[in-house]
């Protein structure tokens, strides 16, 4: 699978498929689960929100996975359209990432994009409250876990991964992993960022970890005023600078990576 993938940056007529795959790829996290009365309005919401990065090119940017373009069919056949098949493209989106690149000490800031202000009618902005606010929700402390550097508490300084996906038809098949490589690759080669945050569920750590990153903090948010028993548990991660000599690339994992274990 991974030899009929390519990965470039996207186009605008991008966007609603790559808002398709991220609402797919994360139904179960409680912000989408529970807080829409109608699932368009979550499409409405995420897709203004990949609208707003895209117009912000400097801060923001993306990779799209996309499959090898097929061979044309036989003239008698008959081709279904791709779900997740760019208007422009032919060859099918399969995932994506997102990030938002370091500020410069002392640079302009951009008007910055404001969650709560953007959620629709009807949606529950207590659950978001709930979420966004970190101080409200239970911090465990792993002894294992990376202790971060209190010199650099600072993390809107650092790059910072804003959104992963892959569809869920082609998770586990290594789609996460071409993403991710892609991704690391060119901030490792650019030599400019001390490390890189983001937030990564129970599912998608094992890959972060795979690539050197390392949980800071554990959170677990209790749902059960929203129907859920169980806690739902993220973590905050972040990899420190990389350096490269000769050929060696010690970003990249150190064996052969199996993509049945990518949940990505």
């Amino acid at each position: 699978m991974r030899r009929n993938i390519s990965i470039r940056s996207a186009i605008p007529s991008d966007l609603a498929a790559l808002t398709t795959i991220d609402l797919l790829a994360n139904s179960s996290h409680p912000l989408i689960a529970h807080s829409f009365p109608y699932p368009f309005l979550a499409s409405k919401l995420f897709l203004a929100h990949l609208g707003y990065c895209f117009s912000h090119p400097q801060t923001y940017k993306f990779r799209v996975a996309v499959l090898a373009p097929p061979s044309p069919p036989p003239p008698d056949s008959h081709s279904g359209a791709d779900v997740f098949a760019g208007e422009g493209s032919k060859a099918p989106i399969v995932g994506f990432l997102l990030w938002k690149e370091a500020e410069e000490a002392g640079s302009q800031r951009e008007e910055p994009w404001h969650w709560e202000e953007k959620l629709p009618p009807g949606t529950d902005k207590r659950l978001w409250r709930e979420y966004v606010q970190k101080p409200n929700r239970q911090v465990y402390h792993d002894p294992w876990q990376h202790q971060p550097d209190p010199r650099r508490s600072v993390l809107s300084l650092d790059p910072e991964i804003e959104k992963f996906a892959v569809a869920p038809a082609y998770q586990r098949r290594g789609i996460g992993t071409r993403l991710l490589q892609s991704f690391v690759d060119e901030i490792d080669e650019r030599g400019t960022a001390d490390r890189i945050c983001m937030r990564s569920s129970v599912k998608g750590r094992a890959l972060y970890e795979r690539f050197e990153w390392a949980v800071e903090k554990e959170y677990r948010m209790d749902l059960r005023a929203w129907g859920r028993q169980r806690a739902y548990v993220d973590f905050d991660m972040s990899r420190e600078k990389v350096v490269r000599s000769g050929e060696e690339r010690s970003g990249e994992p150190l064996g052969p990576l199996d993509s049945a274990l990518d949940e990505r």
